[in-house]
Protein backbone atom coordinates (compact mmCIF):
# COMPACT_ATOMS: atom_id res chain seq x y z
CA UNK A 1 0.00 0.00 0.00
CA UNK A 2 3.12 2.71 0.66
CA UNK A 3 4.50 1.69 -2.23
CA UNK A 4 1.91 2.49 -4.37
CA UNK A 5 1.24 5.78 -2.43
CA UNK A 6 5.23 6.20 -2.78
CA UNK A 7 4.65 5.83 -6.24
CA UNK A 8 1.93 7.74 -6.68
CA UNK A 9 2.72 10.98 -5.12
CA UNK A 10 6.29 10.34 -7.37
CA UNK A 11 4.27 10.34 -10.29
CA UNK A 12 2.08 13.38 -9.40
CA UNK A 13 5.40 15.30 -8.88
CA UNK A 14 7.01 13.82 -12.12
CA UNK A 15 3.14 14.72 -13.89
CA UNK A 16 3.37 18.20 -12.11
CA UNK A 17 6.98 18.73 -13.28
CA UNK A 18 5.60 18.07 -17.17
CA UNK A 19 2.56 19.63 -16.50
CA UNK A 20 4.45 22.94 -15.77
CA UNK A 21 7.05 22.14 -18.67
CA UNK A 22 3.81 22.05 -21.22
CA UNK A 23 2.13 25.18 -20.22
CA UNK A 24 5.49 26.82 -20.79
CA UNK A 25 5.91 25.64 -24.04
CA UNK A 26 2.40 26.58 -25.09
CA UNK A 27 2.92 29.68 -23.67
CA UNK A 28 5.61 30.65 -25.40
CA UNK A 29 3.97 29.31 -28.47
CA UNK A 30 0.17 31.18 -27.77
CA UNK A 31 1.79 34.13 -26.14
CA UNK A 32 -1.05 36.28 -24.74
CA UNK A 33 -3.80 33.44 -24.59
CA UNK A 34 -3.19 32.27 -21.46
CA UNK A 35 -2.03 32.36 -17.99
CA UNK A 36 0.69 29.60 -15.97
CA UNK A 37 -0.44 28.48 -13.08
CA UNK A 38 1.07 28.78 -9.63
CA UNK A 39 1.26 25.20 -8.87
CA UNK A 40 4.19 23.25 -7.82
CA UNK A 41 6.09 21.08 -5.13
CA UNK A 42 3.55 23.12 -2.37
CA UNK A 43 0.30 21.59 -4.29
CA UNK A 44 1.91 17.90 -4.69
CA UNK A 45 3.26 17.57 -1.27
CA UNK A 46 -0.55 18.69 -0.14
CA UNK A 47 -2.21 16.51 -2.17
CA UNK A 48 -0.21 13.16 -1.38
CA UNK A 49 -0.83 14.60 2.37
CA UNK A 50 -4.43 14.23 1.91
CA UNK A 51 -4.08 11.11 -0.33
CA UNK A 52 -2.19 9.42 2.39
CA UNK A 53 -5.53 10.49 4.88
CA UNK A 54 -7.96 9.21 2.47
CA UNK A 55 -5.80 5.44 2.09
CA UNK A 56 -5.36 5.11 5.92
CA UNK A 57 -9.26 5.43 6.27
CA UNK A 58 -10.05 3.65 4.03
CA UNK A 59 -7.80 0.74 5.86
CA UNK A 60 -9.44 1.37 8.81
CA UNK A 61 -12.84 1.15 6.75
CA UNK A 62 -11.99 -2.30 5.30
CA UNK A 63 -10.77 -3.46 8.75
CA UNK A 64 -14.29 -2.81 10.14
CA UNK A 65 -16.20 -4.70 7.60
CA UNK A 66 -14.09 -7.29 8.11
CA UNK A 67 -14.78 -7.39 11.77
CA UNK A 68 -18.76 -6.32 10.88
CA UNK A 69 -18.50 -9.79 8.20
CA UNK A 70 -17.25 -12.30 11.05
CA UNK A 71 -20.12 -10.80 13.72
CA UNK A 72 -22.97 -11.32 10.80
CA UNK A 73 -21.23 -15.22 10.38
CA UNK A 74 -21.43 -15.82 14.17
CA UNK A 75 -24.75 -14.53 14.73
CA UNK A 76 -27.03 -17.36 15.35
CA UNK A 77 -30.05 -15.50 15.12
CA UNK A 78 -30.08 -14.56 11.85
CA UNK A 79 -30.97 -17.63 8.54
CA UNK A 80 -28.92 -18.53 6.51
CA UNK A 81 -30.13 -16.43 3.42
CA UNK A 82 -30.14 -13.33 5.52
CA UNK A 83 -26.87 -13.56 6.34
CA UNK A 84 -25.87 -14.25 2.90
CA UNK A 85 -27.41 -11.09 2.24
CA UNK A 86 -26.13 -8.98 4.65
CA UNK A 87 -22.12 -9.91 4.19
CA UNK A 88 -23.30 -9.52 0.63
CA UNK A 89 -23.94 -5.59 1.22
CA UNK A 90 -20.75 -5.35 2.65
CA UNK A 91 -19.02 -6.64 0.19
CA UNK A 92 -20.54 -4.36 -2.21
CA UNK A 93 -19.84 -1.44 0.02
CA UNK A 94 -15.91 -2.47 -0.06
CA UNK A 95 -15.87 -3.08 -3.58
CA UNK A 96 -16.80 0.30 -4.26
CA UNK A 97 -13.59 1.96 -2.28
CA UNK A 98 -11.52 -0.57 -3.74
CA UNK A 99 -12.92 1.14 -6.67
CA UNK A 100 -12.40 4.16 -6.04
CA UNK A 101 -9.00 3.54 -4.93
CA UNK A 102 -8.26 1.99 -8.12
CA UNK A 103 -9.72 5.22 -10.16
CA UNK A 104 -7.39 7.46 -8.62
CA UNK A 105 -4.23 5.93 -9.51
CA UNK A 106 -5.66 5.25 -13.32
CA UNK A 107 -6.54 9.09 -13.34
CA UNK A 108 -2.87 9.74 -11.82
CA UNK A 109 -1.35 6.99 -14.61
CA UNK A 110 -3.21 8.24 -17.66
CA UNK A 111 -2.69 12.38 -16.65
CA UNK A 112 1.23 11.09 -17.21
CA UNK A 113 0.97 9.72 -20.21
CA UNK A 114 -1.14 12.36 -21.32
CA UNK A 115 1.62 15.02 -20.30
CA UNK A 116 4.23 12.40 -21.93
CA UNK A 117 3.60 12.65 -25.03
CA UNK A 118 3.58 15.10 -27.91
CA UNK A 119 0.82 17.83 -27.50
CA UNK A 120 1.35 18.49 -30.80
CA UNK A 121 1.22 14.64 -32.24
CA UNK A 122 -2.41 14.06 -32.79
CA UNK A 123 -2.44 10.85 -33.27
CA UNK A 124 -1.06 9.89 -29.70
CA UNK A 125 -3.44 12.39 -28.81
CA UNK A 126 -6.31 10.24 -30.09
CA UNK A 127 -4.74 6.86 -28.59
CA UNK A 128 -5.03 8.62 -25.25
CA UNK A 129 -8.23 9.73 -25.79
CA UNK A 130 -9.54 6.22 -27.07
CA UNK A 131 -7.79 4.60 -23.80
CA UNK A 132 -9.46 6.54 -21.46
CA UNK A 133 -13.37 5.92 -22.95
CA UNK A 134 -12.49 2.45 -22.82
CA UNK A 135 -11.67 2.70 -19.17
CA UNK A 136 -15.11 4.61 -18.63
CA UNK A 137 -16.79 2.15 -20.31
CA UNK A 138 -15.38 -0.35 -17.95
CA UNK A 139 -16.18 2.05 -15.21
CA UNK A 140 -19.57 2.47 -16.43
CA UNK A 141 -20.14 -1.35 -16.78
CA UNK A 142 -19.00 -2.16 -13.08
CA UNK A 143 -20.87 0.94 -12.07
CA UNK A 144 -24.26 -0.34 -13.38
CA UNK A 145 -23.72 -4.00 -12.13
CA UNK A 146 -22.83 -2.52 -8.81
CA UNK A 147 -26.05 -0.09 -8.96
CA UNK A 148 -28.23 -3.10 -9.85
CA UNK A 149 -27.05 -5.33 -6.60
CA UNK A 150 -27.74 -2.54 -4.92
CA UNK A 151 -31.65 -1.84 -6.48
CA UNK A 152 -31.80 -5.53 -5.28
CA UNK A 153 -30.24 -4.94 -1.56
CA UNK A 154 -32.94 -1.94 -1.29
CA UNK A 155 -36.04 -4.05 -2.10
CA UNK A 156 -34.85 -6.73 0.21
CA UNK A 157 -34.88 -4.57 2.88
CA UNK A 158 -38.32 -3.45 2.11
CA UNK A 159 -39.42 -6.96 1.81
CA UNK A 160 -38.15 -7.22 5.22
CA UNK A 161 -39.53 -4.29 6.60
CA UNK A 162 -42.43 -5.32 5.56
CA UNK A 163 -42.85 -8.46 7.29
CA UNK A 164 -41.97 -7.60 10.59
CA UNK A 165 -44.57 -4.38 10.34
CA UNK A 166 -46.82 -7.21 9.12
CA UNK A 167 -45.73 -9.49 12.39
CA UNK A 168 -46.27 -6.43 14.60
CA UNK A 169 -49.70 -5.77 13.46
CA UNK A 170 -50.52 -9.42 14.31
CA UNK A 171 -49.63 -9.43 17.76
CA UNK A 172 -51.09 -6.10 17.96
CA UNK A 173 -54.85 -8.28 17.05
CA UNK A 174 -53.59 -10.69 19.47
CA UNK A 175 -53.08 -8.33 22.05
CA UNK A 176 -56.63 -6.41 21.60
CA UNK A 177 -58.39 -10.26 21.15
CA UNK A 178 -56.54 -10.80 24.55
CA UNK A 179 -57.55 -7.64 25.99
CA UNK A 180 -61.27 -8.14 24.86
CA UNK A 181 -61.31 -11.66 26.83
CA UNK A 182 -59.93 -10.58 30.09
CA UNK A 183 -62.30 -7.85 30.13
CA UNK A 184 -64.97 -9.88 29.74
CA UNK A 185 -63.80 -12.46 32.48
CA UNK A 186 -63.64 -9.30 34.81
CA UNK A 187 -67.43 -8.52 34.04
CA UNK A 188 -68.60 -11.97 34.24
CA UNK A 189 -66.18 -12.52 37.85
CA UNK A 190 -68.04 -9.12 39.30
CA UNK A 191 -71.69 -10.31 38.13
CA UNK A 192 -71.05 -13.70 40.05
CA UNK A 193 -69.88 -11.97 43.06
CA UNK A 194 -73.13 -9.61 42.58
CA UNK A 195 -75.29 -12.38 42.71
CA UNK A 196 -73.78 -14.43 44.94
CA UNK A 197 -75.00 -12.54 48.27
CA UNK A 198 -78.99 -12.33 46.57
CA UNK A 199 -78.70 -16.52 45.54
CA UNK A 200 -77.60 -17.07 49.11
CA UNK A 201 -80.69 -15.48 50.91
CA UNK A 202 -82.89 -16.59 48.79
CA UNK A 203 -82.35 -20.24 50.01
CA UNK A 204 -85.59 -21.49 52.00
CA UNK A 205 -85.30 -21.31 55.72
CA UNK A 206 -82.13 -19.31 55.91
CA UNK A 207 -81.35 -15.98 57.59
CA UNK A 208 -77.67 -14.39 57.01
CA UNK A 209 -76.20 -12.66 59.91
CA UNK A 210 -73.20 -9.53 59.67
CA UNK A 211 -69.44 -10.61 59.62
CA UNK A 212 -66.25 -8.40 60.22
CA UNK A 213 -63.56 -9.35 57.58
CA UNK A 214 -60.42 -8.61 58.64
CA UNK A 215 -57.50 -8.92 56.92
CA UNK A 216 -53.19 -8.25 58.11
CA UNK A 217 -51.94 -5.16 57.34
CA UNK A 218 -48.99 -4.64 55.66
CA UNK A 219 -45.87 -3.35 57.85
CA UNK A 220 -47.44 -5.98 61.43
CA UNK A 221 -45.22 -9.00 61.89
CA UNK A 222 -46.85 -12.19 61.55
CA UNK A 223 -46.03 -15.84 61.33
CA UNK A 224 -44.07 -16.72 58.24
CA UNK A 225 -44.96 -20.31 57.57
CA UNK A 226 -49.02 -18.90 58.20
CA UNK A 227 -47.85 -15.84 55.85
CA UNK A 228 -46.85 -17.88 53.28
CA UNK A 229 -49.88 -20.03 53.03
CA UNK A 230 -51.97 -17.00 52.74
CA UNK A 231 -50.00 -15.30 50.42
CA UNK A 232 -50.86 -18.54 48.04
CA UNK A 233 -54.12 -18.89 48.83
CA UNK A 234 -55.53 -15.83 49.74
CA UNK A 235 -56.92 -16.14 52.91
CA UNK A 236 -58.73 -13.51 55.19
CA UNK A 237 -60.43 -14.10 58.77
CA UNK A 238 -64.12 -13.69 59.06
CA UNK A 239 -65.88 -12.89 62.61
CA UNK A 240 -69.23 -13.07 63.45
CA UNK A 241 -70.89 -11.76 66.21
CA UNK A 242 -69.89 -14.53 68.84
CA UNK A 243 -66.65 -13.79 68.19
CA UNK A 244 -66.32 -16.91 65.78
CA UNK A 245 -63.51 -16.80 63.50
CA UNK A 246 -63.67 -18.76 59.98
CA UNK A 247 -61.22 -18.47 57.68
CA UNK A 248 -61.95 -17.40 54.03
CA UNK A 249 -59.72 -18.80 50.76
CA UNK A 250 -59.81 -17.61 47.38
CA UNK A 251 -60.85 -20.31 45.19
CA UNK A 252 -58.27 -20.78 42.23
CA UNK A 253 -60.94 -20.48 39.79
CA UNK A 254 -62.00 -16.53 39.62
CA UNK A 255 -65.28 -17.58 37.83
CA UNK A 256 -66.47 -19.36 40.97
CA UNK A 257 -68.33 -17.08 43.60
CA UNK A 258 -66.28 -16.36 46.69
CA UNK A 259 -68.98 -16.84 49.19
CA UNK A 260 -69.52 -20.40 50.89
CA UNK A 261 -72.50 -21.84 52.87
CA UNK A 262 -70.77 -23.24 55.55
CA UNK A 263 -69.31 -19.76 56.22
CA UNK A 264 -73.03 -18.08 56.19
CA UNK A 265 -74.91 -18.82 59.97
CA UNK A 266 -78.42 -20.19 59.67
CA UNK A 267 -80.37 -19.62 62.31
CA UNK A 268 -83.70 -21.61 62.68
Amino acid sequence: MWGLLALLCLGLAVAALHRDQVAQQAIRLHRGRGTALAQGPRWVAENCRRLSGLLKQKRAAVRRLAVAVAATERDRSLSDPEKLFQVHTLEIFQKELNESEKSVYQAVAGLQRALQGDYRDVVNMKESSRQRLEALREAAIKEEQEYVELMAAEKHQQEALKIVQDQNKTLSVLDEILEDVRRAADRLEEEIEEHAFDNNRQIKGVNVEAVLRVEDEDGVPRNMSRREVEDDLGLSMLIDSQNNQYVLTKPRDSTMPRADHHFIQVCS
